[in-house]
């Protein structure tokens, strides 16, 4: 009786490289921000620099906190620059956490994290007890109002800086006369908590436009869903404006 041998098959290697990579698997690229890239992002957070927030907006996700964050704070930043009291630069310490210090009052940025299918890019942190996204408040979409006709006020955004500053930017647009705001007045108010705002002063030429800005010192903690007043003097005569933070939108 003749037997039959049967021969081995025998895979190509190519195939049998491409079977053992396939079961081995490829590790998946994290989608967390690196912490040189988070912490770049903290250093222009506390420069103060308008140019520096606004490369920290646009290398952020889009949509995301972290984008809103600098953004705002580019506004302030550059609203305070054109008023002649550029924003001061704070100091960092640390490498995530990062603790930002203006004087005495710091705020400690910490768990960077990145958005989904954005290669990494810097979505949110979290902000003391919060995240940023309780830190700003996007106010423009009050739309412009004119007490009485004599001016245009344009609320734009409200956000809590580094070291616990509250800022609140207005856009104000003169008719005939000339007007002043007088931050020093002005008044934030949230449940129990009430706010003064600091000592300055932002002049706008008759028939011209410009940004004032209401700082309020002490602000770590508040819900920036608390109401603003402050005062407008047309010559001597101040007119009250107001509006709610919780309003926007």
């Amino acid at each position: 009786m003749r037997t039959l041998r049967v021969a081995p098959v025998v895979a190509p290697l190519a195939l049998l490289m491409l079977l053992v990579g396939g079961c081995s698997g490829d590790p998946q690229s994290s989608s967390e921000p690196s912490g040189a890239d988070a912490g770049a992002w903290v250093e222009a957070v506390a420069s103060g620099d308008p140019s520096s927030l606004d490369r920290a907006a646009e290398d952020a996700a889009p949509g995301s906190p972290a984008r809103e964050y600098a953004a705002a704070l580019a506004t302030y930043a550059r609203a305070s620059a054109a008023a002649g009291r550029p924003v001061s630069a704070a100091t960092v310490s640390g490498d995530g956490p990062w603790k930002v210090c203006v004087a005495d009052a710091c705020t400690t940025y910490a768990d960077p994290v990145g958005a989904e299918g954005s290669d990494g890019a810097l979505a949110d942190l979290s902000v003391d007890s919060g995240s940023l996204a309780d830190e700003v408040v996007d106010v423009s979409g009050q739309g412009p109002f004119e007490p009485d006709g004599l001016f245009e006020v344009a609320p734009r955004v409200a956000v809590v800086a580094p070291g616990g500053d509250l800022a609140i930017v207005v856009g104000l647009t003169s008719r005939d006369a000339a007007l002043e705001v007088r931050a020093r007045g002005a008044l934030y108010v949230e449940a129990s908590t009430v706010l003064t705002g600091a000592d300055a002063a932002t002049s706008v030429p008759a028939g011209s436009s410009a940004g004032a800005v209401l700082v309020f010192p002490g602000a770590s903690g508040v819900a920036l869903d608390g109401q603003v007043t402050f005062d407008v003097l047309l010559g001597d005569r101040p007119t009250s404006v107001g509006f709610g933070l919780g309003d926007a939108g």
